[in-house]
């Protein structure tokens, strides 16, 4: 019995040697060259999204959309979690544009002709026809529902300013100076995920 153990042992060790002396040859399967000043990603489509010049455009091979607001000046932040509806923040005229999949302007909202006043610093896609929004104002994540055109918050203040954020549908992700990482569901509950240390 020991044998055929020991036996099995050297046998299983030799192909172990033996795979690892293999050598593995990549084959470029396809590539993209991009010459875009801000490439944003792909959706599930298969299009690939950029700004350059602040226009906003999508691609796939030969065919190319684009959007352009030069009103509302730089675009400062483009959410793409629904390739459906895109969410394009412009900070410096506290304005959101939402747009279709070929970028035609289905919605622009102004925050600044709100009647509840909210100063955006953050901005992301949410659930049922609802943004996120951080409003400077009253240091305060909230959901602004674009098609009632009303705001609720659902953080308590934040004492800290945001240094970075991310949204998904949910969830509102932060990370504080402090490098404090933090999450705010649509329910309003806040949680401490973390803290995001540089190695």
């Amino acid at each position: 019995m020991q044998k055929l153990v020991y036996f099995l042992f050297l046998f299983c060790t030799f192909n172990a040697l033996t795979a690892q002396e293999a050598s593995i040859n990549p084959k470029l399967i396809s590539h993209y060259k991009n010459e875009a000043e801000q490439f944003l990603g792909y959706d599930s489509f298969g299009y690939s999204y950029q700004i350059t010049n602040n226009v906003f455009s999508k691609i796939k091979g030969k065919e190319i959309f684009e959007y352009k607001n030069v009103s509302l000046g730089k675009i400062t932040k483009v959410d793409l979690q629904n390739p459906l509806k895109i969410v394009l923040f412009y900070e410096d005229f506290n304005s959101v544009v939402l747009l279709d999949n070929q970028l035609n302007k289905m919605t622009e909202i102004n925050f600044s002709q709100n009647s509840t006043p909210i100063v955006v610093a953050g901005i992301g896609m949410s659930t049922q026809n609802q943004l996120w929004i951080y409003n400077t104002l009253n240091q305060q994540i909230g959901l602004f529902d674009y098609l009632k055109n009303e705001y609720k918050t659902v953080s308590i203040p934040l004492t800290e300013p945001i240094k970075y954020y991310q949204t998904d549908f949910n969830t509102f992700y932060w990370i504080d100076k402090n490098n404090n990482w933090f999450s705010c569901d649509i329910f309003g509950k806040n949680y401490f995920v973390g803290q995001n240390r540089r190695l």
